[in-house]
């Protein structure tokens, strides 16, 4: 009986840590498949963006980043209007 119950902790011990693994496997499978499928997304975060610059913009983005792959572009302006300010 003692060497039964050995036996059966052992193949539960091996179950137990077999599942982790084939899962892991399986994730990683899904992962490099999805990868192959969807096109990556590599962007560039620009902030206060000034209006008499966006010709140097237009060049950063066309001449520099595009060949380099980037093909998204974050632009996020720090222009604050003066009706958001309040004056004592």
């Amino acid at each position: 009986m003692m060497r039964l119950r050995s036996v059966v902790l052992v193949l539960v011990l091996l179950l137990a840590t077999a599942l982790p693994l084939a899962a892991q496997t399986s994730s990683m499978v899904w992962n490099a498949k999805w990868k192959a499928e969807n096109k990556r997304w590599v962007a560039y975060h620009l902030t206060g963006v000034r209006p008499d610059r966006l010709d140097a913009t237009k060049k950063l983005i066309v001449e520099a980043l595009a060949p380099l792959g980037f093909n998204a572009l974050f632009w996020r302006s720090t222009t604050v209007s003066n009706s958001s300010h309040t004056q004592n």
